[in-house]
């Protein structure tokens, strides 16, 4: 809903987006992008601002869990050297981020390059988190690493804005297409290095 489509339309539901209100469609989706927001205050309250109305310090909690299990940082953590706090690590922000978007209560999640700053083990540990978080939503991960492939129902390619392939990932892999060099690059590059 941040830009309207030069052609054609967008639905949710079979109904058009141009005829919803933006607050509305705002409602309904949260969104997770590779630059992210650094607010300079407690990591409990930068996960809460994912949705004022809500307030739940148990699920704030939960969110915290799921995305700082095992670390030194705190919910009452200070973020912000400025101010005396901690400074987060970029993968740090980023898991923040994904908290923060996690915690809000929608039907659609956005995650653009949601994992790029963070090291492998912990984006899988992350992405068993969206998989559960995902469940009876709508979920749409914007990715050029395709280690996330493995929660897509459906994978769309783009090349220079235009859709050139979709279908599974073992059905793009059979094609003759952009999806298989990515992969096959993505995946050479770790067989070369074992």
């Amino acid at each position: 809903g941040l830009f309207q489509p030069s052609s054609g339309a967008i639905y949710y539901d079979q109904t058009d987006i141009a005829h919803v209100k933006e607050p509305a469609i705002h409602k309904l989706q949260s969104t997770v992008s590779q630059t992210f927001n650094r607010y300079k205050m407690t990591v409990r309250d930068n996960i809460s601002i994912g949705d004022f109305e809500k307030q739940s310090e148990q699920e704030i909690l939960q969110r915290y869990n799921e995305f700082f299990f095992g670390s030194s940082i705190t919910p009452d953590t200070l973020l912000g050297k400025e101010f005396g706090g901690t400074e987060l690590s970029g993968g740090q922000w980023q898991q923040l981020s994904c908290a923060r978007g996690f915690y809000k209560d929608c039907k659609i999640l956005v995650l653009d390059e949601a994992t790029s700053a963070i090291d492998p083990l912990k984006e899988k540990a992350m992405y068993d988190s969206f998989r559960k978080e995902l469940a009876g939503k709508t979920g749409i991960i914007i990715t050029h690493r395709l280690s996330a492939v493995s929660l897509a129902d459906r994978i769309v390619v783009l090349d220079q804005g235009r859709i050139v392939q979709s279908g599974t990932h073992q059905e793009l892999l059979g094609e003759e297409g952009l999806y298989s060099q990515f992969w096959n690059a993505q995946t050479k590059q770790f067989d070369n290095k074992a």
